[in-house]
């Protein structure tokens, strides 16, 4: 210990590069952790705000709700009441002229589900059509505005979008 302590005064600027250098991995271990918390969390905010209790997967998702494909027998073997809803996601590219391409999740929701009908809206309204969409947001502030149409990866005819709504943070 007391060779320790010496070897310490005299190399001041070495052990304050080791120092320095345990506080900046440090540092970087606190930022990442965060990181992958948040993101983490985000994934989980959308079915916290529909205030779901139970979540049904396929044994092969991972745990993750894009990765769980259910076939029609397997919906139907659920035998889903009025107060559950049945959901649809897939990531995609939206597109349109004039404006920059962005990444998004798809959800595909029945009209008459609970999360349909509780859906808070910021403006616009529900969609009326099968070709009109609830955006978040995020589509407002790259340029888009209420009405505006455009393509989801490779589709051929264009959507437009009739509401915007505020993701839970």
């Amino acid at each position: 210990m007391f060779l320790a302590l010496r070897e310490i005064k005299k190399e001041k600027l070495r052990s304050g590069l080791i120092i320095a250098m345990i506080v900046l991995i440090s540092y970087l271990i606190f930022i990442l952790t965060s990181l992958a918390l948040g993101l983490a969390r985000e994934n989980t905010d959308a079915l916290d705000s529909w205030g779901t209790q139970t979540v049904i997967l396929s044994k092969d998702a991972n745990i993750q709700m894009g990765q769980s494909l259910l076939s029609t027998k397997q919906v139907d073997d659920s035998a889903l009441t009025a107060d559950d809803a049945l959901v649809g996601q897939a990531t995609v590219v939206a597109k349109a002229s004039g404006h920059e391409k962005l990444s998004a999740v798809f959800l595909g929701l029945r009209a008459d589900d609970f999360i349909a009908k509780n859906l808070t809206l910021t403006s616009g309204h529900k969609p009326t059509s099968s070709r009109e969409l609830v955006v978040d947001e995020s589509f407002k502030d790259a340029g888009y505005k209420l009405g505006d149409t455009f393509k989801l990866n490779s589709q051929t005819s264009p959507i437009r979008s009739s509401a915007l709504r505020k993701m839970p943070r």
